[in-house]
């Protein structure tokens, strides 16, 4: 058994949610200066807080092989919006679907190692439902010219 630790948070508490095949793992853990908790990347005997999207708290749940991770994260008051952690950077995954689709993403549960990630939201018609994204690949500049 290994003690993954904390955060040096307040509480001293940390949950880990989610492992890929490299033993990187995600979860949360109260953040050190606060009663806040915050999502985590576990990756060579450190813990990494993942921040929050501008709100409080953010609870990671999902990582890929390549070290990917989901969860949700507070924006404002108790909303909570799904995220992808990716490159260093959080992102508000409600930023990535049509502005008009009505959807609202709350919370990013699994992603594999595609990028294809499943999580609940709330649809246009004001249902919690399930939902899966399917990551459109960037357009490839193949052409060259003579």
């Amino acid at each position: 058994m290994t003690d993954l630790g904390t955060l040096d948070g307040v509480w001293v508490e940390s949950e880990d949610h989610a492992i890929n095949d490299y033993g990187r793992i995600a979860g949360y853990a109260y953040s050190p200066t606060t009663e806040f908790v915050q999502a985590f990347l576990y990756s060579g005997s450190v813990m990494a807080n993942l921040g929050t999207l501008g709100g409080t708290n953010s609870y990671a749940s999902g990582i890929n092989n390549l070290g990917n991770v989901v969860g949700k994260a507070q924006v404002v008051g108790d909303i909570y919006h799904a995220f992808l952690y990716s490159d260093s950077m959080m992102a508000d995954l409600n930023d990535c679907i049509a502005s008009g689709s009505g959807w609202l993403l709350q919370n990013a549960v699994d992603i594999n190692d595609v990028g294809q990630i499943v999580g609940v939201g709330i649809n246009p018609q004001g249902q919690t439902r399930a939902f899966l994204l399917t990551p459109i690949p960037e357009p490839t500049s193949d052409v060259s010219l003579a």
